[in-house]
Order: C-alpha cells, then sequence, then structure tokens
C-alpha cells in the first residue's frame, strides 16, 4: 500500500492523474456547454466529443506544465538535505521529474504530429457536411417548386447520404417520393418481346474482342462467322482492320470478312408483316451501327431500350456492357456523382498553369467548385466554373458545367488530371447535361501546347498530377492544421506552383518540430522554478485552488510561446531553405535543452 501510494504522489504519477483528470473534466465541459452550435443537429454528440479533444489538445502544454509543478507544492521531499551546486545526487534526487518533462515532451510530440491533424480534420468534415446537406435541401426545394421531380430527388440523395431520415426533410421526402413513383408509373415500357438471337449463345463474356494484333482478330472473325455469331464476327472484322497496317492483305481481309458478316446479319431481318420483330431487328442494327461508329453514348441508349424490350438477347448484354465501359472515357453518368462519400470540400478554388512538355507556361486555368467530394481513385464536382487565360494574363476561354467528375489521367508520359464535363442521365437519352462555354476564344476547344492534343468539347486536361489535386484539396480544406507532416513536405515542393506560398509549408513545418522540441527546454526551466519555490511546508487546502490557478497562468505562457515559435519559424524559412531552417531549429532546440539542465544543475539546497 505504501508502495502503491508512493508512486501515485511520484512526479510521474501525479503528472499522469493530472492529465487524466483534466482530460475527463475538459470533456465533461464540452458535453454540457458545446460552445459553437454543430453544423447538423444529427452530428451534436460527435460535435461537443471533437470540441473537447481540440480543447484539451490546446491546453495539453499548459496542462503539463501544471503537472510538472504541482509536486513541488505539495511537500518540500528534499527537506534536510543539502546539495552543493552541479551535484550529482541533486539531479539523482529529481531525476523523476526530469524523466516526466521527457515523457511528457514526447507525448506533445505525438499530439502534434499524428492526434491533432486527424481531429482537427473530423472538425472541418462535420463543417463541409453540414453546408453540402443546406445547400442540397435548398437545391431541393428549389427543383420541386419548379416541377423538376428527377433533379429533386438527386438533391434529398445527397441530403439523405449526409443525414438520412432527417426530419428536416420529412415533407419533402413525402411530396418527391408521390411524384417519383408517379413518374415510373406512366413512364412507357416496351412489350416484353422474345427476339432469338442472330448468333446463337454469344460470346464468352470473358474473353470476348481482346485480339492484340490483326491476325488474332481475323482468326476469331472467322471462328465467329463459322458458329453462326454474326454481330461478333463484323466486330472483330471491324477491329482487325483498325489494327493492321494500311494496304496490307490484312485489311482487304477484313474488309471481306466484316462485308460477308454483314450480309448474314442483313439476311436475319424479318418481312414487314412482322412489325414488332423487325422494330427490334432495326433497333438492334442502330445500336450496333452507332457502336461500329465509336458513337458509345448513342449506342448505349439504343441498347438500354432494347434490354426494356429483350432482356435475355446476348447480343444487347454484350454490346450495351461494351458501350458502358467505353463511354466512361468521354461521359459519366450523374447518379454515380457520389458527393456525399470521400472528402467533401464546398466553395473550392484552384490555380493550376499551363504547361507543355518541356515544362513551359503559356497560361493559367482558374477553377471554381461550388462543391466536390474527393477520393484516391477519382473525384465529383457540382457547379463548375473555369476560365482560361493565355501566358499574357488576357481570358482566352470559360466554361461553365453543372457535374464534373474528375479523373487520373497520363499523357505524353506526364501525370495529369481530366475533367469530364458531359453527363448524362442513365435511363433517360433526352436528359444529359453539357458544358456552356462562352468568352472570347474559339467556342468548345481549348488550346494545348503539347502536341495537337484535341479533347473536344465536353473534356478539359490538367497539368497537374491528380495526387497534387487531392492534396491542394486537403489543403483548401482546412489550411495546414489536418494536413500530416509528410504531406507538408509534398505540399512544401509542390504547391508553389499553383497559387500556394511554399513558405507557409515551411513554416508550418518548423512549427510542428520545434513546439515539442523547444517544449523540452521550457519543462525544465519549470523544473528549476519549480524547486527554487517549493513549498517549505505541507500546503493543505491551499493546493486545491492552484490546480486550477496554474494551468491558466501557463496557458497564456503557452500562448506567447506559441507566438514566438511562429514568428521565429516565418523568420527562418524567409531567410534560408526548409533544410537549413530545421538544422538550426534542432540546433538551438538542443542548445537551450543543455542550457536549462545547467541551469538545474547549479540550483543549490
Amino acid at each position: 500500500m505504501k508502495l502503491k501510494k508512493e508512486a501515485l504522489l511520484s512526479p510521474s504519477g501525479i503528472f499522469t492523474c493530472y492529465i487524466l483528470a483534466s482530460f475527463l473534466i475538459v470533456m465533461g465541459f464540452r458535453l454540457i456547454f458545446p460552445g459553437e452550435p454543430p453544423p447538423l443537429a444529427r452530428f451534436s454528440r460527435s460535435w461537443r466529443l471533437i470540441q473537447g479533444i481540440l480543447n484539451w489538445l490546446d491546453l495539453f502544454p499548459a496542462l503539463a506544465m501544471s503537472a510538472i509543478v504541482v509536486p513541488f507544492g505539495l511537500s518540500n521531499t528534499l527537506d534536510g538535505r543539502h546539495f552543493p551546486s552541479f551535484s550529482p545526487q541533486f539531479l539523482n534526487a529529481l531525476k523523476g521529474s526530469i524523466g516526466t518533462a521527457i515523457g511528457a515532451t514526447a507525448v506533445y510530440g505525438l499530439l502534434c504530429f499524428l492526434i491533432y491533424p486527424v481531429v482537427w480534420e473530423q472538425e472541418v468534415d462535420m463543417r463541409s457536411r453540414g453546408r453540402l446537406f443546406s445547400e442540397s435541401n435548398a437545391r431541393a426545394r428549389s427543383q420541386a417548386a419548379a416541377g423538376n421531380w428527377t433533379e429533386a430527388a438527386r438533391f434529398l440523395g445527397v441530403c439523405e447520404g449526409i443525414w438520412p431520415d432527417s426530419p428536416d426533410l420529412a415533407d419533402l421526402r413525402t411530396v418527391i417520393s408521390v411524384e417519383m413513383d408517379e413518374y415510373r408509373f406512366n413512364r412507357p415500357k416496351g412489350p416484353e418481346a422474345a427476339f432469338p438471337p442472330s448468333d446463337g449463345q454469344g460470346a464468352d463474356m470473358e474473353n470476348r474482342w481482346t485480339p492484340v494484333n490483326a491476325a488474332e482478330a481475323l482468326a476469331q472473325a472467322e471462328a465467329a462467322f463459322q458458329e453462326g455469331r454474326y454481330y461478333d464476327a463484323h466486330w472483330l472484322a471491324t477491329l482487325a482492320g483498325r489494327l493492321a497496317r494500311e494496304g496490307s492483305m490484312e485489311t482487304v481481309e477484313a474488309a471481306r470478312t466484316a462485308s460477308r458478316a454483314w450480309n448474314a446479319i442483313a439476311s436475319l431481318a424479318p418481312n414487314s408483316r412482322e412489325t414488332q420483330a423487325l422494330r427490334l431487328f432495326r433497333l438492334k442494327n442502330a445500336g450496333y451501327e452507332a457502336m461500329i461508329a465509336q458513337d458509345w453514348i448513342r449506342g448505349y441508349y439504343l441498347f438500354k431500350e432494347l434490354e426494356t424490350l429483350t432482356p435475355n438477347d446476348p447480343d444487347m448484354i454484350k454490346f450495351l456492357q461494351e458501350c458502358e465501359q467505353s463511354l466512361e472515357e468521354i461521359a459519366f453518368f450523374v447518379e454515380e456523382s457520389e458527393l456525399t462519400l470521400g472528402e467533401i470540400l464546398s466553395e473550392a478554388v484552384f490555380s493550376i498553369p499551363r504547361q507543355t512538355s518541356a515544362g513551359m507556361s503559356y497560361g493559367r486555368m482558374i477553377l471554381q467548385i461550388q462543391s466536390l467530394a474527393t477520393s484516391l481513385d477519382y473525384s465529383y464536382g457540382m457547379g463548375l466554373d473555369l476560365l482560361v487565360f493565355d501566358k499574357d494574363g488576357e481570358l482566352e476561354n470559360r466554361l461553365e458545367a453543372q457535374y464534373v467528375k474528375i479523373l487520373p489521367r497520363t499523357l505524353g508520359g506526364r501525370k495529369r488530371t481530366l475533367l469530364l464535363l458531359q453527363a448524362l442521365d442513365r435511363e433517360n437519352g433526352d436528359r444529359r447535361w453539357e458544358p456552356v462555354w462562352g468568352g472570347p476564344g474559339q467556342p468548345g476547344s481549348i488550346r494545348y501546347d503539347d502536341g495537337g492534343v484535341d479533347l473536344g468539347n465536353t473534356q478539359v486536361m490538367l497539368d497537374i498530377p491528380y495526387e497534387d489535386f487531392l492534396l491542394s484539396t486537403l489543403v483548401r480544406r482546412g489550411g495546414v492544421d489536418n494536413v500530416f507532416i509528410g504531406d507538408l513536405f509534398t505540399a512544401e515542393k509542390t504547391l508553389g506552383a499553383y497559387g500556394y506560398v511554399p513558405q507557409v509549408f515551411a513554416a508550418e513545418i518548423l512549427s510542428r518540430f520545434a513546439e515539442p522540441s523547444y517544449f523540452l527546454a521550457l519543462l525544465i526551466l519549470i523544473i528549476t522554478i519549480g524547486w527554487r519555490y517549493r513549498a517549505v511546508r505541507r500546503p493543505r487546502y491551499l493546493i486545491i485552488p492552484m490546480l486550477f490557478i496554474l494551468p491558466v497562468i501557463f496557458a497564456e505562457v503557452i500562448r506567447i510561446y506559441r507566438a514566438t515559435m511562429s514568428i521565429l519559424g516565418i523568420s527562418l524559412v524567409l531567410s534560408l531553405s526548409l533544410v537549413p531552417a530545421l538544422i538550426v531549429t534542432f540546433a538551438g532546440a538542443f542548445l537551450l535543452f543543455i542550457l536549462s539542465l545547467i541551469d538545474l544543475a547549479y540550483q543549490h539546497e
């Protein structure tokens, strides 16, 4: 029992109990008094927890200093013992306090580097989701008032993704549900027709249409023709013609095989008296012709219509999948815009340079996106405004798009970011969202000085790697506070080209390293002060108010300490590059630590 009491009254024991008690007190206070209201009522409990943790993290240095001082106020543990200056016995007697100071510094470093960015990111995420919910709620009601029920349902879905079964949306949810049920009920449906496929059982979905050269494509086309799979035969022959060298015998053979296959397809046409079968045949042929012409969007909607009429046709299944996969390179379905998943950012603004393959700048693009949801593989945005400037700063072009999909791409051996600006409705071919072009330049085109790249009027290529784009969105979301130290180093090297000031990231890096490093010297100084002004007799009940007064005093000390570290860090990064500034920072921290130990050792009884 005595050993347990001694452990609790040791500097490390007092530090642990004090820090844990302070954490519980701060969390309890924030659970009762959250301060700022949460962005959404759904986040009420999580918001209180996050606010409590952030408050405690901000107070941790002051709490640690208080916990270091408290043992010197309990009693004079070295009473009756005399030590000369620089006495090893004196330092040995204070080794518990020194060890606690080192442990507190290590904990502070862990909090600065790992815990604080994670918790801050959670707060930023709640704020972003709250803004997106409010914007989507307003847009859903606006679209509902205008009678655009499909759009209203889409924005309602965004709200439901953030706050399922929200009571604020009960009235809107009911109205949209009724209107959408009526829309589906009244939507014209084609008759279920048994249309026998022209190519037997169809090709193997796993291995179809994957020839590596013209000869292999021709062999597969001939095999498909012999098996009666005339659509596959024609498609493979068409691929062979594209793969073959111009003017070669393979080109001639491909054209001949394609002609034979097409004649075989035409021979399957029903006569004019078989009205329904003839309509289905023409619809299927129209979809296939669109696919041959690489008009993937038209082909998709034709086969989508055929899917309703002939759901068991293996040709339709193959061709629909082929069109859907191919159109993903030029457009996207608005239903897949997962604006509630990943990292959410509102009112995002980006400045992207336009560069040649040699790295020469010839202008800049300015992007503004109202709502942006990012992930590692793709991102979705809503409300894009893009300004294109030439090298002289003159506006060259401008476009607006209601929806955008953002993808990583590699072009000419350079990592870039692609904007898909054409959004489609998965079921209704009459509903699509394309960019609106303006500005003094040629409508519907952007000039790229890198070898004549032409992306058409529904795509834009950005001269920024997708990884850097994601890092830029992370900085836009919450500043530098929610960025991990490794990403800060990357941002300092790369984001200067995209409108950021590299010294901001360098100063934050210095601050992350300097605060814990110099904090150790500050704690040794606190031990020295605590020793010099230690209690000469037991303070009895006087210690209780001091447990609450000390953090208030030390909080002001930490405020001055952090301001000093910030000023010194900015001065260093403006005078030196990052690496020399780090060396100076670490050298200064080590020197102050040694001087603080010398000052402590100089004390005597």
